[in-house]
């Protein structure tokens, strides 16, 4: 839900969002970001007229933890300071979540490729959509083995271009006018928050 002044926590709008693209435009469709939205722009895909969306996530480095609701809304309000939106254009939307279990936070139709970090083989991307899919209100656990060597890991150490990741907590920026975060902004969301911080960007 979009978050103006107070912090109201929603459930899962960028989940739905981004499960509702993964059948008709699943990641190994091979879209990227169009020249003119790797910046945050909101546009159209060109021949099909449907709208799309960019959205810059802040989640915590540790998939399990979850801020208080002060920490929530000290950090909530730096990254809506940081990611307005475009200056002539609609102010960006910000989504506050928390999760009951670790939950997908992917990068949507930004995915290259999935990666072993053991062997460096790649992951076939079912393998990877199958779990998630199935997985809509998150993952009691992330271990696996991973197909290519059967070496047991987790979700969240693969090596993922663009990056994916897991979190029970995420700040969402749909549409935020801007290209990623700084080095030095996340260390300042990451004071904000009370936990090391990494950002996914995702095309939808």
């Amino acid at each position: 839900m979009s978050v103006v002044g107070g912090l109201t926590p929603s459930q899962g709008g960028r989940r739905i969002a981004l499960t509702a693209i993964r059948l008709p435009l699943p990641c190994s469709a091979g879209v990227r970001f169009l020249p003119g939205l790797k910046a945050g722009a909101s546009s159209e895909e060109p021949g099909d007229g449907r709208a799309s969306d960019d959205i810059l996530s802040v989640i915590p480095a540790d998939p399990h933890w979850q801020p208080d609701r002060t920490a929530a809304e000290r950090a909530a309000a730096l990254v809506r300071e940081l990611a307005p939106g475009w200056p002539d254009g609609i102010p960006a939307e910000t989504d506050v979540d928390w999760y009951d279990l670790p939950d997908a936070i992917d990068c949507g139709a930004n995915l290259e490729r999935i990666g072993c970090p053991h062997c460096g083989a790649t992951i076939d991307r079912d393998w990877y959509r199958d779990p998630v899919e199935g997985h809509p209100d998150g993952f009691p656990t992330l271990a696996v083995h991973v197909p290519c060597c059967g070496t047991a890991t987790s979700l969240d150490a693969l090596d993922y271009e663009w990056p994916c990741g897991f979190a029970r907590f995420e700040i969402a920026v749909w549409n935020p006018g801007r290209g990623p975060l700084t080095d030095h902004e996340l260390a300042a969301v990451a004071q904000a928050l009370g936990s090391p911080v990494r950002q996914i960007l995702a095309h939808i």
